[in-house]
């Protein structure tokens, strides 16, 4: 929910879209947070930032640069297999989806 309202803005529009009420920050309608709904405000500030933050600090394997979160959008969002994965990123086998289950489960912890 929250990748397709962040992208929601970034293509052409048949419609010119004006900022919610109330905004004062000097953003303009082209503020991609004004595009949100509330709930999605919400999971984006409270859930999917300091997801993004902990898992883009996160080294994945002995490759230089190779962030968690990378791969985890590689995955969910690009639909990259997980063998594809494990050649890109140098993982042994059948940790692609270890990473994957992981990373989403800190997303959304289990209670």
């Amino acid at each position: 929910m929250v990748h397709e309202a962040v992208g929601r803005g970034m293509f052409a529009t048949a419609q010119i879209i004006q900022p919610r009420a109330g905004r004062r920050n000097g953003r303009g309608p082209r503020d991609f947070t004004d595009r949100m709904t509330q709930s999605e405000r919400y999971a984006w500030e409270q859930r999917y930032l300091p997801w993004t933050h902990d898992l883009a600090t996160e080294v994945v394997s002995a490759l230089p640069g190779t962030r968690w979160l990378q791969l985890i959008i590689d995955i969910v969002v690009d639909n990259v297999p997980l063998r594809e994965i494990e050649t890109r990123y140098g993982l042994r086998h059948g940790t692609a989806l270890a990473y994957l289950t992981n990373g989403l489960d800190r997303y959304c912890p289990r209670t």
